[in-house]
């Protein structure tokens, strides 16, 4: 039929519905790889929320510790979450000193702590120039702490639910302002997640 129009040269023609059958046949071939591609992403999503949901929040804490440790150079933190049935009880924490939630601090200093976490929104340092009292009490603790950092988490409430705790030792580098931005991140997705 194609050799019947007027002018038309039939090799050509054919070699046109060739190639666009070829490009069709290509663009199938695409579309088989990306429903693969999005089914395999799918499916490890599926698992890394059975896994995450079947973990107890001692052990996810951890997972996230050692993530943001990892990310940081730093090499000891620790989680608190306030037990709200209980009257701001402390509820869960896992740091590198031990399962102590006021990390063993006088009542002074702790009072001093909460009113941090109380007021603040963003990162909390604690060095020899802001907040010298605080360091001197962690200092107390581990006395090769430098310095330290303390992000609040906040979830549904606007008061905190609790804090992550970023501890320097002698010869770790204080976090810059990206280290910082990264940890308030962190601190939002793990609110999130341990609502």
């Amino acid at each position: 039929e194609l050799s019947e129009v007027e002018g038309a040269d039939p090799d050509r023609a054919l070699d046109a519905m060739l190639a666009l059958t070829d490009a069709h046949a290509d663009q199938a071939a695409e579309l088989r790889k990306i429903e693969g591609r999005n089914t395999e992403r799918m499916a490890v999503n599926r698992v890394a929320r059975s896994i995450l949901s079947a973990m107890e929040i001692d052990n996810l804490l951890v997972v996230l510790l050692d993530a943001t440790l990892d990310r940081l150079g730093a090499s000891h933190a620790g989680v608190v979450m306030f037990d709200p049935a209980a009257d701001g009880a402390l509820k869960t924490h896992v740091t590198g000193f031990g399962r102590d939630p006021a990390l063993g601090l006088a009542p002074a200093s702790a009072r001093r702590f909460f009113e941090l976490m109380r007021d603040s929104d963003g990162p909390i340092p604690a060095d020899k120039s802001r907040d010298p009292e605080l360091l001197v009490a962690l200092r107390a603790v581990d006395t090769r702490i430098h310095s330290a950092v303390f992000q609040p988490l906040k979830m549904s409430s606007t008061s905190p639910s609790g804090w992550i705790g970023i501890y320097l030792m002698e010869g770790e580098s204080r976090l810059n302002a990206a280290a910082l931005l990264f940890l308030s991140s962190i601190s939002r997705l793990a609110a999130l997640g341990l609502e």
